[in-house]
């Protein structure tokens, strides 16, 4: 044996195993995180949500109110799906596609926001009308084109 003391077999194979270990997730992190912050621009996106998405009220118990309409307010959101490695950065615009008769929407405090926005949508009903379980479907147009639909159900009863 030689006067150098020499290292056992095994310590060799551990120091090269974690030295692989750590090559390997680095690699694996630079192959998941790089092409999301680098890649191509439409791997930003957004969502719309409504709150509440079901709707269900009782005409007879809000017919005090002097109009011909009953209200309520629902609050959509817009969200961001990569805040952090690709935000989106475009304007989205809301309107409403479907809607049942004797039912009149409006945005406030207008149509239009950006991820983390949240914009009122006041539901007008008919008071002479009654509403069973009927859609309102509501679409958001970014600036770059990008669609996005959320549907909400209002039912409404004398």
């Amino acid at each position: 044996m030689p006067t150098k003391e020499q290292r056992q077999w095994y310590e060799n194979t551990l120091l090269i195993t974690i030295a692989g270990s750590i090559i390997v997730v680095v690699g694996q992190l630079a192959g998941t995180i790089i092409p999301l912050m680098y890649g191509p621009a439409d791997i930003s996106d957004y969502s719309i949500s409504v709150n509440p998405a079901f709707i269900r009220i009782n005409q007879s118990e809000l017919s005090q109110r002097d109009s011909i309409y009953n209200w309520i307010n629902a609050e959509v959101k817009i969200e961001d799906f990569h805040p952090y490695l690709r935000p989106y950065r475009y304007l989205v615009y809301l309107n409403v596609l479907e809607k049942p008769k004797g039912v009149d929407t409006t945005f406030s405090p207008n149509n239009e926001g950006k991820p983390g926005d949240t914009i009122f949508l006041t539901i007008l009903i008919d008071k002479s009308k009654e509403i069973f379980y009927s859609p309102i479907k509501i679409q958001g147009i970014g600036e770059n084109g990008k669609i996005r639909n959320v549907t909400i159900y209002l039912s409404a009863i004398r």
